[in-house]
């Protein structure tokens, strides 16, 4: 997967049930058809 793309992309909220959460995010990972944002960026304090 090429960070630097020409292709559209679109921001989009996966919600997935814990239990199959590690196994889901692995997998799409792997496929190299998706990329991970933090969404907790903020620093909590």
């Amino acid at each position: 997967m090429d960070l630097f793309r020409s292709e559209p992309m679109h921001l989009v909220q996966i919600i997935i049930p814990i239990e199959s959460a590690h196994l889901t995010a692995s997998y799409l990972g792997d496929i190299g058809l998706i990329q991970f944002k933090d969404g907790f960026t903020a620093v909590l304090v």
